[in-house]
């Protein structure tokens, strides 16, 4: 990533996505500093795979995608909904949910 880029990143995506992570719901543990680092990172993958395609784009544009996939579940370290400790998997009907008191039966 050039440098200009990681300047566009520090100085103008970065406190784009501290202000909007007050408004991603968390799972677990996580809390604000996690979102604003997990989003970060997928906006510096975002700029990064832009800039070698040559397309253009904006800081508002790059922390618009990369809010919008942390509220959707979605964390740099993997991006599907059957990792059972993905935000998004308990919306998902194909992994199936038990509680702590329930019984598991194995075939």
């Amino acid at each position: 990533m050039s440098p200009m880029l990681e300047g566009m990143l520090v100085n103008e995506v970065g406190p784009r996505l501290r202000k909007t992570a007050r408004s991603i719901s968390k799972i677990g543990s996580e809390d604000d500093d996690g979102i604003v680092q997990d989003a970060t990172l997928m906006a510096a993958r975002m700029m990064d795979s832009a800039e070698k395609a040559g397309r253009k784009f904006t800081a508002g544009n790059v922390s618009y995608y990369a809010a919008k996939a942390a509220r959707s579940g979605r964390r740099s370290d993997y991006t599907g909904r059957s990792d059972i400790m993905s935000p998004g998997c308990p919306t998902t009907s194909s992994v199936p949910f038990t509680g702590k008191g329930s019984a598991v039966g194995y075939p």
